[in-house]
């Protein structure tokens, strides 16, 4: 989107109603995958892949517009806990911004001889500076925004709406594909929708979080005084309603298709390892692909040691 690009030029105002409309456009497509994810026909799947795709690609625009809004405190989603008030969000990383260091110095007072040079010498300088092309700033400017970076979202899982444990049989859905008719009935044009990393990557951590409150017994611990108190369990009010062996029965039928999935990631690298000649980082390296694959491969290991712990 264009407009994130400019929120810079956006009054405060102006910002934060382009985050919350981010906050709620993500969270009806989370509930319209709630809904439709049950449905067994290719022609729902592949939409319920698409709201999939629309919401890893939202917040990605979300990260970048929250960066932006510093102090901006979202819409409440859940309604089932406690009030979010008084909830510490992590602050927006500070732009880094380079200092010009075409500063003069002043010189010190010489002999009278001297003077004469020194304000030449002063005049040249002032001509240079003054004929510097306008091509640097805006390099400079572009530079800035690439170091820019977004706001995790980890800190505002609480104003996202839940998803349930059947969302997770997305991850069994392999290439989709459906014929698309003309006017006149005729198949032209193949469709065809695929589970990519950045959706792989949001339903794992989707179910390593799930995983690590219904299975994973928290040691007790004592609260410091004055300390904030967090309701851990907001988010998860569907998956109380579960038991635990239900919940690892479930991951247990999901075993199959996670190991396709890490088999799948360790071809990945493996084919990249033997076009590199041995580097994984080589130089026609996509970075995002390969930090997706990454935490993907990552998540799949904790997942199945969390689930194999229990």
């Amino acid at each position: 989107m264009d407009v994130v690009d400019k929120m810079e030029s956006l009054s405060k105002a102006e910002r934060e109603f382009l985050c919350t409309l981010l906050f709620h456009t993500i969270n009806w497509f989370r509930e319209v995958v709630n809904a439709f994810c049950r449905q067994k026909e290719t022609e729902m799947k592949m939409k319920v892949m698409t709201r999939l795709q629309n919401i890893t690609y939202l917040q990605t625009l979300l990260e970048r517009a929250l960066a932006g809004t510093p102090g901006y405190v979202p819409p409440v989603a859940n309604f089932d806990g406690e009030s979010p008030e008084g909830v510490i969000l992590s602050p927006a990383p500070l732009v880094k911004t380079k200092k010009d260091g075409t500063a003069k110095k002043r010189k010190a007072p010489g002999k009278n001889s001297s003077e004469s040079s020194s304000q030449l010498e002063e005049t040249e300088a002032d001509k240079t500076q003054q004929e510097q092309p306008e091509k640097e700033k805006e390099k400079e400017k572009e530079k800035e925004k690439e170091v820019r970076p977004g706001v995790s979202l980890v800190s505002y899982r609480q104003f996202f709406r839940e998803l349930d444990m059947e969302v997770l049989s997305v991850l069994q859905c392999g290439l989709l594909s459906r014929s698309l008719l003309d006017s006149e009935l005729h198949t032209k044009v193949q469709q065809e929708v695929l589970l990519g990393p950045a959706e792989l990557v949001f339903l794992l951590e989707d179910m390593l979080r799930k995983l690590e409150f219904s299975l994973t017994a928290a040691p007790a611990k004592r609260t410091p005084f004055f300390k904030a108190k967090t309701d851990k369990s907001v988010g998860f009010s569907h998956l109380q309603q579960r038991s635990s062996k239900d919940i690892a029965s479930y991951c247990v039928q999901l075993l199959p298709t996670l190991c396709s999935h890490l088999e799948n990631c360790h071809n990945h690298f493996q084919t990249m390892l033997s076009e590199n000649n041995g580097v994984v980082d080589g130089p026609a390296t996509d970075v995002q692909e390969h930090q997706l694959m990454s935490a993907g491969y990552q998540l799949l290991l904790q997942i199945l040691n969390t689930t194999f712990s229990w």
